[in-house]
Parts: structure tokens; C-alpha cells; sequence
């Protein structure tokens, strides 16, 4: 009897990991899709977060703005690829420290990296803003957190 019933338990051990698998993959895979993160090789108006230094390492791809990651992220490196034949805008990014676009932050442009993100003088991740040139030549971006605009808003955060 004590044989079924350890081996109930272990059943029930294995039921309980399977489970506790599949909804880590099924919440990795929903965040993924919602903040728009993606593992790829065609990277157009991206923002590249590597987790090495110089671009080494494996990545993350960014296309839209996050208000929060949570935990923040501390990349190795962060880069925006330099595309010579696209049409179309490129969008020049903005990272911050802290949640809803708050804190210190840098911007990274067109071909533009971080190469050592830990001597940028941010210490990790928690917010990226996807921003666009105005028509002066000039980046254009919203200060959200109190809800007045800083200038036009050319920022896109879906």
C-alpha cells in the first residue's frame, strides 16, 4: 500500500510540473505577443536588446513602445539596426529607467548602439518609447506621466 501511494504522489509530482510547464510557455508566449518581443533575423524598425556586450550574445527584438517591463531588463548591449534600403520612416527609440516612461533615459537612432548598456549610465530597462522624426528634423515624444504634452506627439505606444 505505501508503494501506490508514493507512486500516487509522484504521478501527481510529474501532473503538477507538466502543468507548471505549460502555463510558464503559455504566459511567455501571451507577453511575447502583447509587448511585441520576438526572436528573429529580420529586424526593420526594431530596437535589439543583446544580452552581451557589442552585440554578442543572443536578442531580444522590440517593435512597439512598453510602459513596463516588469522585472526591467539589464541588456549587455542595445542597438538599432542601420537599414539602407527600407522605405519609410525609421523610428528612433527611447529607454528609460523607470515605468511610463518616467527617469533617466537615452535615446538610440537609426544604426546607433549601446555597446556596454551598464556604461550608458541607466542601470536596466523598465520602459521603451518607439518615437518618429518631425517634420523639422526634430524627435518628437509625449511625457505621459503627468499627462502634459512635452511637444507633438509622434510617439506610438500600441
Amino acid at each position: 500500500m505505501r508503494h501506490s501511494t508514493n507512486s500516487s504522489q509522484e504521478q501527481n509530482a510529474k501532473a503538477m510540473s507538466a502543468n507548471s510547464m505549460f502555463l510558464i510557455a503559455l504566459l511567455s508566449y501571451t507577453l511575447t505577443n502583447q509587448l511585441g518581443i520576438t526572436k528573429s533575423d529580420s529586424c526593420k524598425y526594431c530596437l535589439r536588446l543583446y544580452d552581451g556586450k557589442y552585440k554578442s550574445g543572443s536578442y531580444s527584438e522590440v517593435y512597439k513602445s512598453v510602459d513596463s517591463l516588469s522585472p526591467p531588463w539589464i541588456p549587455g548591449s542595445v542597438c538599432v539596426p542601420l537599414i539602407h534600403n527600407s522605405t519609410g520612416q525609421p523610428p528612433y527609440w527611447r529607454i528609460y529607467e523607470d515605468v511610463n516612461y518616467s527617469g533617466a533615459n537615452t535615446a538610440v537612432g537609426r544604426g546607433a548602439c549601446i555597446d556596454d548598456f551598464m556604461k550608458s549610465g541607466l542601470r536596466r530597462i523598465s520602459s521603451i518609447q518607439k518615437c518618429f522624426y518631425g517634420d523639422n528634423g526634430t524627435v518628437e515624444y509625449t511625457n505621459h506621466t503627468n499627462g502634459r504634452s512635452a511637444l507633438i506627439i509622434l510617439c506610438v505606444l500600441n
